[in-house]
Order: structure tokens, then sequence, then C-alpha cells
């Protein structure tokens, strides 16, 4: 079975530790504190256990930023267990940045993403136009093939065939005369 992780869903919350306002509103200060580590160490663990898939929508970096997050939250919470206030409190702001960070590499994403998305249409523009070119080079390569064998039957020296071919069509005798190549009559 697979799961589809969205980053902005899985952190949904963390302010209150995915708790109800109510439930969040009981706890003390400290306690509040514990629970959003908690609700990050959590979270971060099962994103940074999601193997990489480009379909999940989100880049390669952020399993490795998302163990990094884990892991400082982890220390935080030993800290706090411990009792070292120095500690919990460095850990907590270290949590908290490699947070913004892990959000900036999403927005980064996002942007990216987006951007991708609306050169699709340019690029599917300049395919269909090669496209049509390619078709009309073709047009002109059978149209020369069937003009050639035609003064060929008019007996018509080869040497004039492509310089006849080009007046009567209003082009370069240098492109009829790549068109007869492509056509292999040359």
């Amino acid at each position: 079975m697979r799961v589809l992780i969205d980053v902005a869903e899985l952190f949904a919350g963390e302010h209150l530790a995915g708790l109800a306002v109510e439930d969040w509103m009981a706890l003390q200060p400290d306690e509040q504190l514990v629970e959003r580590l908690r609700f990050i160490w959590d979270r971060a663990g099962a994103l940074s256990l999601a193997t990489y898939d480009q379909e999940l929508g989100i880049p390669a970096n952020v399993s490795a930023e998302a163990e990094r997050l884990r892991q400082a939250a982890a220390t935080a919470l030993h800290a706090i267990e411990r009792g070292d206030h120095a500690e919990a409190s460095l850990s907590a702001l270290d949590a908290g940045k490699r947070m913004e960070s892990l959000n900036k590499s999403m927005a980064i994403y996002s942007g990216l993403q987006i951007k991708a998305d609306l050169q699709k249409p340019r690029s599917e523009g300049g395919k269909s136009t090669a496209k049509r070119k390619q078709a009309e080079e073709q047009d002109e390569i059978d149209d020369t093939r069937r003009r050639w064998e035609k003064l060929a039957s008019e007996g018509k020296p080869e040497r004039e065939r492509a310089g006849i071919i080009a007046r009567q069509k209003g082009k370069p005798a240098n492109t009829v005369r790549g068109w007869i190549r492509k056509a292999g009559l040359r």
C-alpha cells in the first residue's frame, strides 16, 4: 500500500501539538513544549522514513531534513527529561530552525513546480510547431520528388533539374538540392 504524504498536512496543528484547543489550554507551558516536541518528533519521523518517490511531490532532500528535525526534537525531549533546561532550550531552538528549513525547502520546491507547470504549455507549443514544420518539409520533399521524376520523364538533364524546380517553387536552389538529397534522388 502506498501512502501519499503532504508535508503541510503532516505538520498541521503543530502549534497546538495536534491537540484540541481545550486540551492544549489545560496544559502547563512546560507540558505544552513537551507535547509540541513529541508531535514534531513523531511527524518528522514519519516523513524521514518515507522512501523518495517523485510522485509524492516532496523533494529528495526533505527526508534528510526531517531526520535532522526528528533528532533535534529528540535531543530537546531527552534534555527536558534530565532537567537540563539550557540544553532543552537550545535543542528546541534548533528544532525550530530545522522546521523552518523544512518549510523553506517545501516552499522553494512548490515555487519550482509552479514555474515548471507554467512552462509546460510553451514547451508543448514548441513541439507542435516542430511537428508541423517536419510535416511541411516532408510535403516539400514529396513535391520535389514528383517534379524531379516529371522532369526526368521529359528528358531534362539531371544537373538542370534542381535549378528548374527551384524556379518553379520560388525557393533557393540549395534548399531544393537538400530536399533532393533527403528524397534519395542523388
